[in-house]
């Protein structure tokens, strides 16, 4: 009884670690991270999704604007930035290759100057539910955007998705970040390299062995 209730409860705590993340800050990225800027395109409102180096972002409703920095009503790090022209939108960020890290900067928007507040959830390939950070508080009356940043603990993240839930709505993505990890071996996969090359040396060390005895002088052939 007591081994089935050992046994449940680790396997409560695979599924419990398996949809899990950490929120990061932009010094978790490394040089290696890919930015997105959006400032080589022009500044116009446009019809459906935007597909741009390998990443989809998709709204609804699915239109989308490029705007130029412009800190009256919203802001972008620098240059121009993404955003919606509806309130409320809901975004989705899709992922042609999935990555470990994600992050980037958001801004509110229009006329009405209060916080807003936005949920942000991660996902990976099977849309199983990785994390979430909620409520990230965006606000075009700040200084500069409202950074977001997530690192998943398990499998890679394929599917980002925004939605505003108070206040006037998000309308800005800036300098979104993705990154890649190199995968670092489990201390067991160590353990088992260790031992394999501890055997293969072990048993060079004996083949050697037999084979100077064979050739010593006055050895009985």
């Amino acid at each position: 009884m007591r081994f089935r209730t050992v046994v449940a409860l680790f396997g409560f705590l695979f599924v419990t670690q398996a949809a899990s993340g950490t929120v990061i800050t932009p010094g978790n990225f490394s040089s290696k991270a890919t930015v997105e800027t959006f400032d080589a395109l022009p500044v116009g409102e446009y019809e459906g999704a935007l597909d741009l180096n390998g990443v989809n972002y998709a709204f609804s409703p699915p239109n989308y604007r490029i705007l130029a920095a412009n800190p009256a009503n919203y802001l972008c790090v620098s240059g121009n930035c993404l955003g919606n022209n509806a309130s409320g939108a809901f975004w989705t960020i899709t992922l042609s290759s999935p990555v470990n890290l994600v992050g980037g900067y958001l801004s509110g928007a229009g006329d009405n100057l209060v916080p807003a507040f936005t949920d942000i959830t991660f996902y990976d390939a099977s849309n199983t539910l990785l994390g979430s950070i909620h409520p990230v508080s965006v606000n075009s009356n700040a200084s500069s955007p409202s950074f977001f940043g997530f690192e998943s603990d398990d499998e890679p993240i394929k599917y980002i998705r925004i939605k505003p839930n108070s206040g006037p709505f998000v309308t800005t993505l800036d300098n979104f970040t993705t990154e890649i990890l190199t995968p670092v071996p489990e201390p067991s996969t160590w353990a088992m390299l260790l031992l394999g090359f501890a055997a293969i040396t072990l048993l060079s060390g004996r083949a050697r062995s037999r084979s100077s005895t064979a050739n010593a002088p006055g050895t009985p052939s």
